[in-house]
């Protein structure tokens, strides 16, 4: 049976590992984005 500290500590984790997921999800679209400009700035 898990403790419900463990179990406190793996929910943690959990938002912890959720967040990043989100963060770099959000970095990766502001990436595509400013990749996108860039080629548009080059074409000029």
């Amino acid at each position: 049976m898990i403790s419900f500290k463990s179990t406190s500590n793996l929910e943690a984790l959990k938002r912890t590992v959720d967040k990043a997921v989100i963060d770099l999800e959000a970095a990766r679209v502001l990436s595509s984005q400013l990749k996108k400009e860039k080629e548009k700035k080059l074409q000029k």
